[in-house]
């Protein structure tokens, strides 16, 4: 005998006045929670604010994500705008833009542009940021370390990597690969070495 789940479906505009635990929450609309979220997944259209931290396995939005603390997911799937603290994930894919005030830890980063993003530091196995659309939409980050790299429109600090793409538009001050680099030559990089 199967445990009957416990299911948040939102339609239309819903407040939570404190912590959230549950197995699942669907939005189609707006959604508030005053407090933390613990699920097994996260999904839906629309707006989602979490005034604490987030703890799901998945997340798969499409719209808005606002995150006034720390993610903790396995996977993290964002059409539009995501917004948080922090995220530790083994899988980020997100097209749209970003605002992460701190780090993002994972194992793989993905990031199709559609919009000026930032983030403190991304760290991962491999870590892909792409220009979606025509528009000039840059990603600002401090530091960049993965096995692989292959970024565009990135203005970065330090970059360390094994096997590194610098794409068009970016301006990279401080480049340290291991294996292979390759410079598109619309990109900007200031100092590069092959670490010993």
């Amino acid at each position: 005998m199967s445990e009957e789940k416990n299911v948040i479906t939102v339609n239309g505009m819903m407040r939570s006045p404190g912590n959230l635990d549950c197995d699942e929450v669907d939005v189609n609309g707006m959604f508030k929670i005053n407090g933390d979220l613990t699920s097994q997944k996260l999904k839906g259209n629309g707006l989602v604010k979490i005034t604490g931290s987030v703890k799901v396995d998945h997340v798969k939005m499409n719209g808005s994500l606002k995150v006034n603390g720390d993610m903790e997911t396995q996977s993290v799937q964002v059409g539009g705008l995501i917004k948080a603290n922090s995220i530790i994930s083994e899988e980020i894919k997100i097209s749209g833009k970003l605002g992460i005030k701190n780090n993002i830890n994972c194992d793989a980063f993905k990031l199709d542009l559609a919009g000026n993003s930032k983030v403190q530091n991304i760290e991962g196995s491999s870590v892909e940021v792409k220009q979606r659309k025509i528009k000039n939409h840059f990603l600002k980050v401090n530091t960049i370390t993965a096995d692989d790299i292959d970024i565009e429109h990135v203005t970065c600090d330090t970059v360390s990597g094994d096997k590194v793409k610098i794409g068009k538009g970016c301006i990279i001050k401080n480049l340290t690969y291991m294996t292979s680099l390759e410079v598109d030559p619309d990109a900007v990089v200031k100092n590069s070495e092959k670490a010993v």
